[in-house]
């Protein structure tokens, strides 16, 4: 297995982002620096709840629907998949995968989280004839070999929503780039849908979204020695119809001044004021296809589940 040590840079550029983040008139942080060994704990938990239908209804049309496909991945040798989680949907794919196929196949991880990767893997290791690879860090880590038939690209979980629409079409260019015209990629979109539904699913009743939310603050007091009292601050999820998106923030329930030790730099909170720590984008049919061609790919299938709440998309290289 590959594993670049990395560690190093991440942690430079958690400092940065959470420095630059910080000293915006609005503060923010990135969403990818949730998953930390107890952030990515906790996040498998959210997934399990109730009102969180997003990984229940996306395995659902894994199990259900991916079959529809098969013709199409006939050639396929290799599986990339960027931010695989826990390895359960890989678990899906790849059991078809494996029935599918006489010969051996290939399966990558890549993930900023070390701890995820090794549980994704932990749990894959069962099937014979797999190769497993394992890359920490993202997109722009990943290198594949040329001397493959075909490749399956994976970026499900609705990871594309955490994304600025500006942010997503450029990312999908990046790995358009480094897909040939023989590849696929499989991509999960959460639909736009009741605003309730939504908010319930970002707002479970059991906590676990507000600790993982919070669960940021524990990681800046551990990583980069800052001063943070978890219940000084307040887990806020709301649905943004303007921009279509669920977005979290962390609020400061009094005037506070917290010091970073690692940074030596203390940051001012006022009463109410926000940390933005995630959008989670909402798509229709439309803005998938419209995402599609400014990314240079065409929509080969939509798998849908009944209700259309989620749609798992198949996309090929637009050819010239």
């Amino acid at each position: 297995m590959k594993k670049p040590n990395s560690n190093l840079s991440h942690d430079f550029d958690f400092s940065f982002e959470v420095k630059f983040g910080l000293n915006q008139s609005q503060k923010r942080i990135p969403s990818k620096y949730f998953y930390d060994q107890k952030g990515s704990h906790l996040f498998n938990l959210i997934t399990e709840q109730e009102e969180y239908y997003l990984t229940r209804i996306e395995k659902f049309i894994l199990e259900s629907r991916l079959s529809e496909l098969k013709s199409l991945f006939s050639h396929v040798d290799e599986i990339v998949e960027f931010g695989p989680g826990d390895g359960s949907k890989a678990e899906i794919i790849l059991k078809q995968f494996m029935s599918w196929k006489s010969l051996g196949l290939n399966y990558n991880a890549v993930d900023i989280s070390a701890s995820a990767v090794q549980q994704c893997l932990n749990r894959l290791r069962k099937f014979k004839n797999l190769s497993l690879n394992s890359i920490i860090g993202d997109y722009r880590t990943f290198q594949s070999p040329t001397n493959n038939k075909g490749r399956l690209f994976l970026f499900l979980g609705s990871n594309i929503g955490n994304y600025e629409p500006h942010e997503a079409t450029q990312l999908l260019q990046e790995i358009r780039h480094c897909m040939k015209k023989n590849d696929f990629l499989l991509i999960g979109f959460d639909k736009k849908k009741d605003i309730a539904v939504l908010t319930a699913a970002y707002n479970d009743r059991s906590g676990i979204t507000r600790a993982f939310n919070l669960n940021l603050l524990e990681r800046m007091n551990t990583d980069l020695g800052a001063h943070f009292i978890k219940d000084h601050f307040s887990h806020y999820g709301v649905y943004n119809p303007l921009v279509g998106a669920m977005q979290s923030f962390l609020i400061s329930k009094k005037n506070q001044n917290i010091y970073f030790e690692t940074l030596q730099q203390s940051f001012e909170f006022d009463l109410g004021e926000a940390i933005h720590v995630e959008n989670s984008y909402k798509y229709s049919d439309k803005e998938i296809s419209k995402l599609a061609h400014y990314a240079g790919f065409c929509v080969v299938e939509n798998l849908n589940d009944e209700r259309n709440m989620f749609t798992n998309s198949l996309w090929k290289v637009k050819e010239a």
